[in-house]
């Protein structure tokens, strides 16, 4: 019992870490990571943590705080829900999914989809399929790095 009680405060405690770091590097990179030249470039360098959930699901519940935080912050209205649930499915498709580079590939295809469609209808971009493509491609980009980073270390 003892040992259960404390992983679950270990874990609270990484959670809690991971969540805060995450919201520190959104903020310290404020344009990156809300995108820049009118939303259609965006490179949330905290994403780079994300991949983490690939090798332990205990990361998930602060990759979803530290992501709904950093909206709650600095974000828009539409952008907290839309990018706290594009959050849920990348963390859920990087544990789950196998190999890890496909896990990679379909999350940086589900936030280039569903980010790239918020800033089409909340105005952020007139062309909807470049900022699709642009946000994809910025989150492949991260998501790659921190992987790697990760795997390596």
């Amino acid at each position: 019992m003892q040992k259960n009680r404390k992983d679950l405060i270990k874990s609270m405690c990484f959670n809690a870490l991971f969540a805060a770091l995450y919201v520190v590097l959104v903020l310290a990179f404020g344009d990156f990571s809300f995108g820049f030249t009118n939303g259609l470039i965006s490179l949330r360098i905290a994403e780079a943590m994300i991949p983490l959930c690939c090798f332990n699901k205990k990361f998930i519940p602060g990759a979803i705080i530290g992501c709904l935080c950093a909206n709650l912050i600095g974000g828009n209205p539409i952008d907290i829900i839309v990018g706290t649930i594009q959050t849920i499915l990348s963390v859920m498709v990087l544990h789950f999914v196998k190999p890890k580079q496909l896990s990679l590939l379909l999350a940086s295809l589900i936030c280039g989809v569903i980010i790239g469609l918020e800033l089409y209808f909340i105005g952020a971009s007139a062309i909807g399929l470049w900022v699709i493509c642009t946000t994809f491609i910025g989150e492949m980009i991260i998501l790659e790095l921190g992987y790697l980073v990760i795997k390596k270390y």
